[in-house]
């Protein structure tokens, strides 16, 4: 491809963590959550969280 180089910048040493929990509210209703870290090296970090909720009818 006319002699291109393509790289991509970032971390390259990242650790991750990542913690949930999950229950049953009633046969038709469950519910989560959870929440992840992530750190690396020159000075990169990455939070997220996540909740979620179903309902069978």
């Amino acid at each position: 491809m006319n002699d291109s180089l393509i790289s991509q910048e970032g971390a390259k040493n990242v650790a991750q963590l990542k913690l949930g929990v999950q229950g049953q509210i009633s046969p038709a209703l469950n519910i989560w959550g959870g929440t992840g870290l992530q750190v690396g090296n020159d000075g990169y970090s990455d939070a997220s969280a996540m909740v979620g909720m179903k309902y069978a009818f």
